[in-house]
């Protein structure tokens, strides 16, 4: 292999795997995936400021974002009793059935992508682009 060649090789693995799993989330944007991702695994809800440094995006960004979100139903906004100030979000039930259908979609895709490697190959592979993170790093 051409060792001049995979930063492209790499470009276009990552754009066909991004077409797949924007196929697999359907109408949500990447961002509201994640970010239901994150509401998911915390049922009991977060705020918006969990959002935001979470995902490391300003406060009026993650305000139009969540906006959009509700607007679209898959959060809702619950007050807090012990401060009127906050709301809790929390994923409504569409959100749950989106995110679940997505996860599976993606798992497939992960299994397909996989498909013909065995563990050895994958360890390397794993071990090489950590390597080649930590080049771009410096």
């Amino acid at each position: 292999m051409d060792k001049f060649n995979i930063g492209f090789k790499i470009k276009t693995a990552a754009n066909l795997l991004k077409r797949r799993i924007n196929n697999a989330i359907g109408d949500m944007t990447a961002l509201h995936f994640w970010i239901i991702g994150y509401l998911y695994d915390s049922p009991d809800g977060l705020f918006q400021r969990d959002i935001e440094q979470k995902f490391n995006i300003r406060r009026s960004t993650a305000t139009q974002i969540l906006k959009v979100m509700e607007r679209n139903g898959l959060i809702s906004k619950e007050r807090v009793s012990r401060d009127r100030r906050l709301k809790k979000l929390l994923l409504t039930p569409k959100a749950v059935r989106m995110h679940e259908a997505a996860l599976d979609e993606i798992k497939a895709i992960e299994e397909r992508m996989l498909s013909g490697i065995g563990s050895d190959e994958l360890e390397v592979f794993g071990r090489v682009l950590d390597k080649i993170a930590q080049n771009l790093q410096s």
